[in-house]
């Protein structure tokens, strides 16, 4: 195996700055390519070299794939057009995918503001740009069944496509055949314009046999059964369901039993948090991930959320809102960690007395979130919240929208 495969031995530090030398290394090698491939596209060196192309040359010489041969001809003849595209690939400003699908909107005019606007973005975000740069139609509501041999069958009472006649009454034309997409693609969401949505995803029969209930129950409100108002009401409607399992929106308030002062370090009997709080705290942090690494970013995870004490609930952390945050479930386990140890959590030592607890895992707590002691009454000090350590950034308290 070569030296630079083999890690085990590397510090954490060594391995965030090897990867980060690493992924530079790549970004200029790309924009070197892409450079190389631009000039043999002006001098139609690939005919020299017994190949009718430049994508020949790609697939046959360089042994690229079609996507990636695709992808880098296409961005080396922008590139021609507009050399700051080879700069801003070298230093990792924009990456490959973004230029090329930009590609067709670029001119001399807007081509520097649309890179300048597509640095450090997601492809989510460039393909918002495209939409708005390159609307398109929206597209028809269907549902297309899928054959084991990959060919698409239209349902054949003409209940699902709502511009047939059967669903918005006599006179109506139906739809032109489509072809579906296939058994093996997966659930596809893009943007089609700056407010519409292409939104595709494989059903089983079930779903099938649930839409058309509810395309007739609701024919006298929907008469020609459209899926896209359909499902748009059923989702608006699970996620009040949602809500209300998750924050207690709509039920009467829990009757929280009165807890006596107990010990110093002893946790309540209750984990409970009152849906107040919850509701508190998700919209406070946005429904998004609070946790902050010491060099100051922020994580972007809205999905697996949950309520995290900052003084922990075994060390007598309370149910409010300075006290809870929103953490991601891989944050949540890492605080954990660091402050109970993976041995410690593992042994449940959190049951143990609090003064134990913090002896013992004083170094990685204090490491984690500050120097973490006992106070001179006897509680935990030391820990600071995610909105404290995003002030001491110089950062904005509330995590903004993605």
């Amino acid at each position: 195996m070569r030296t630079a495969f083999m890690l085990k031995d590397r510090s954490d530090q060594e391995l965030l700055e090897g990867v980060w030398a690493a992924v530079t290394r790549e970004c200029e090698d790309v924009a070197v390519v892409i450079a190389h491939l631009a000039e043999m596209d002006k001098r139609k060196l690939f005919a020299e070299e017994g190949c009718s192309s430049l994508k020949t040359y790609c697939l046959e010489a360089l042994h690229l794939s079609e996507d990636q041969a695709y992808s880098r001809i296409g961005v080396a003849r922008l590139a021609q057009k507009f050399p700051v595209v080879l700069e801003m690939l070298a230093d990792g400003l924009v990456h490959l995918t973004a230029v090329h699908r930009l590609g067709p909107s670029l001119t001399e005019e807007n081509h520097l503001k649309l890179l300048e606007e597509a640095t450090y973005k997601s492809m989510a975000k460039v393909e918002e740009m495209v939409a708005r740069l390159r609307p398109q139609p929206a597209v028809p509501s269907r549902i297309l069944k899928v054959s084991n041999a990959g060919q698409d069958r239209r349902d054949g009472n003409g209940l699902f496509g709502s511009g047939e006649s059967s669903a918005g009454g006599p006179g109506r034309d139906a739809p032109e055949e489509h072809a579906g997409p296939s058994s093996n693609q997966r659930s596809v969401v893009s943007p089609l314009s700056p407010e519409s949505y292409k939104i595709e995803f494989t059903g089983d029969a079930e779903t099938v046999y649930v839409l058309r209930q509810l395309q007739e129950l609701l024919s006298h409100r929907v008469p020609n059964g459209d899926i896209a108002v359909i499902m748009k009401d059923a989702l608006i409607e699970r996620l009040k369901q949602v809500q209300k399992e998750r924050f207690g929106k709509g039920k009467r308030p829990r009757q929280r039993p009165e807890v006596s002062e107990k010990e110093i370090g002893q946790s309540s009997e209750s984990r409970y948090i009152p849906s107040e709080i919850k509701t508190a705290v998700w919209e406070r942090d946005q429904g998004r991930c609070a946790f902050v690494a010491t060099n100051g970013r922020w994580c972007s995870e809205r999905r697996w959320i949950e309520f995290h004490h900052i003084i922990p609930f075994a060390w007598g952390g309370e149910s409010t809102v300075d006290n809870i945050e929103l953490r991601c479930r891989t944050h949540n386990a890492y605080e954990g960690e660091l402050i109970f140890g993976k041995v410690l959590r593992k042994s449940k030592v959190w049951a143990l007395p609090a003064t134990t607890r913090f002896e013992t895992s004083e170094s990685t707590a204090g490491r984690a979130r500050g120097e973490v002691g006992m106070g001179v009454s006897g509680e935990p000090t030391g820990f600071k919240t995610s909105r404290e350590s995003r002030t001491d950034a110089g950062a904005e308290v509330a995590p903004g929208p993605r």
